[in-house]
């Protein structure tokens, strides 16, 4: 049997979720680090999100780098937008909501 119609996942949900996380996640991360604190640029930013996979070298990658930064960071917010979905029915069902 599917996994998603097993645990009844609704991946519209999921994917609004992702966006909307994911977007409220890197402006939050550029108004303050970019903006606020003037620490590093909005490319760097980027590239240090990709660089926890790619290593040091990913700062030498110039926009590329950048925009696997925004790609993982979309895909880790993909995984916990899925994982909260999986999670929540079970709660759901533990307190005795319908």
């Amino acid at each position: 049997m599917n996994i998603m119609k097993r645990n009844n996942i609704n991946l519209k949900t999921v994917m609004l979720a992702t966006l909307v996380a994911g977007i409220l996640d890197l402006t939050g991360a550029v108004i303050v680090y970019v903006f606020l604190l003037k620490a590093v640029s909005i490319l760097h930013l980027l590239q240090s999100i990709a660089g926890g996979m790619m290593g040091d070298s990913v700062y030498d990658g110039g926009i590329q780098t950048a925009l696997a930064g925004v790609v993982l960071h979309f895909f880790i917010a993909f995984c916990w937008s899925l994982a909260y979905q999986l999670i929540y029915p079970v709660r759901k069902q533990k307190r005795g909501v319908n």
